[in-house]
């Protein structure tokens, strides 16, 4: 296929513009004409859906094209992507279909695959289920083999008795930790509250009402959250935690009303999960600080391509026990092969009932590390060869020697002080994308001049 209909977070677009009723029941049809045709038999598909505008009405078309190929489904209405995986993967079903907008605007709609252990179904499973899409080979059972529409049958209560069990309930409670929770008006706005009264904090909850239009942007980022942030730092609380609609990315809030960097979490994640030997699994773009906590912990740090389903592939493929993306999703792999806010939010509170220490404590621990991004315009024609100079010119020298390249999606060198200069073509755009991570702002800067400098010099 020249050009992919599944992204890195499923097929996306604007709701009832391109993503319509009709296309939620032809995807579903082909997922399900896969799945029976994997089975030889009746398979068992979940769906659920977030909270925006449309979400209710393409999650029923999704229901009629499963059942329409010959699957039983079971209807789990309102869901979170976590609590959806965890019910996917402890109810025998063969995969699952989410309608979720995720972090998107409210007026853009997404169609996500999952696959039976409750993962984001891979490129694999996908490109054989839009070949199916695109060429019309879709099952049409007869009427006596078209499936049976289920109700999922207390799925919150499933999920809150599968995640309180893969943390230290006790220990959390002892610290009478106060929490604040913003779901984002979205699919965990009840659960996740829920879930973290049940662990024995104290809560306070906003934008916790179910709502199509959010109170504040899907994504949760340090400028969208500020509320939170300021109602953390006034009621100085032990933590924040901030979500998308659809539950999968968190962003973390300490008691001085600070947004922590999704690299930094991933670093105190790491640091709690990884023991010598273990293998963590990071994209390619991710912060020099992984190498420094890699290194810590006598763990191996193996890069992966950019997006959801490359990290679970890689995961999956190494055996990782930890990965975390900068988009704030962090994956527990050694208890889930997928991310989920309300988990990590779990796992935060974790550590600290067990350090003992404070949030911004825990934060001011780890050597800081900055970004700097750069770019060239180069004609798109030319982007290709002019990429495979630059790096050429890099490999003899060019920001000094490395004592690690990587080559996916795009060059990356990574040297002693755990510094990084990465340079790729852009997807999108005429450019070559040059981005250095190190631990001064001069440092970056300096690496990012020499990646400028070997593009320029390869045009």
């Amino acid at each position: 296929m020249a050009r992919r209909l599944f992204g890195t977070a499923g097929i996306r677009g604007g709701t009832n513009v391109d993503i319509t009723p009709r296309l939620c029941l032809e995807i579903t049809q082909a997922f399900g004409t896969w799945v029976r045709r994997r089975r030889k038999s009746t398979g068992r598909i979940g769906v659920a859906h977030d909270t925006r505008f449309g979400a209710r009405a393409f999650a029923q078309a999704a229901i009629s094209g499963a059942a329409a190929s010959g699957n039983d489904v079971v209807d789990y209405g309102i869901l979170a992507s976590g609590p959806f995986s965890v019910n996917i993967s402890q109810s025998n079903a063969d995969g699952g279909v989410m309608i979720t907008g995720s972090h998107m605007p409210y007026d853009r709609i997404g169609i996500l695959l999952f696959v039976e252990d409750g993962s984001s179904a891979p490129f694999d499973v996908t490109d054989q289920v839009e070949s199916l899409f695109e060429t019309g080979d879709l099952l049409r059972v007869k009427p006596e083999e078209i499936g049976q529409i289920h109700q999922g049958a207390s799925p919150g209560e499933v999920y809150a008795a599968e995640v309180l069990r893969h943390v230290d309930r006790k220990a959390i409670a002892a610290r009478r930790l106060r929490v604040l929770v913003d779901p984002a008006n979205g699919a965990a706005s009840t659960l996740a509250r829920e879930i973290f009264e049940r662990a024995g904090c104290e809560v306070v909850s906003i934008n916790a009402g179910f709502q199509p239009i959010p109170n504040r942007p899907s994504e949760p980022r340090a400028h969208t959250v500020e509320e939170a942030r300021n109602i953390a730092k006034v009621l100085k609380l032990d933590m924040g935690v901030c979500l998308d609609v659809d539950a999968d990315r968190s962003l973390f809030v300490t008691s001085r009303g600070e947004a922590l960097s999704e690299d930094a979490v991933g670093a105190l994640f790491a640091h709690s999960e990884l023991k010598p030997g273990d293998v963590c699994v990071v994209p390619v773009n991710s912060s020099g600080l992984i190498e420094y906590v890699a290194q810590r912990t006598g763990a191996r740090l193996e890069y992966c391509r950019i997006g959801q389903p490359e990290t679970i592939k890689a995961v999956k493929t190494l055996k990782a026990v930890y990965s975390y993306e900068e988009s704030g999703k962090y994956y527990f792999a050694r208890n889930f092969p997928w991310a989920d806010g309300i988990f990590s939010g779990l796992k935060m509170l974790e550590i600290l009932a067990k350090e003992r220490r404070s949030l911004p404590e825990l934060a001011d621990s780890l050597p800081a590390f900055h970004q700097v991004k750069d770019s060239v315009p180069v004609p798109e024609e030319r982007k290709a060869s002019v990429f495979q100079e630059a790096v050429r010119q890099i490999r003899e020298g060019g920001g000094g020697p490395g004592v690690r390249d990587v080559e996916m999606d795009g060059f990356k060198r990574v040297f002693k002080d755990h510094a990084w200069l990465l340079v790729r073509p852009s997807g999108t755009e005429p450019l070559i994308r040059v981005f250095s991570d190190a631990t001064s702002v001069a440092r970056a800067q300096e690496l990012v001049k020499a990646g400028l400098a070997a593009v320029k010099k390869a045009l």
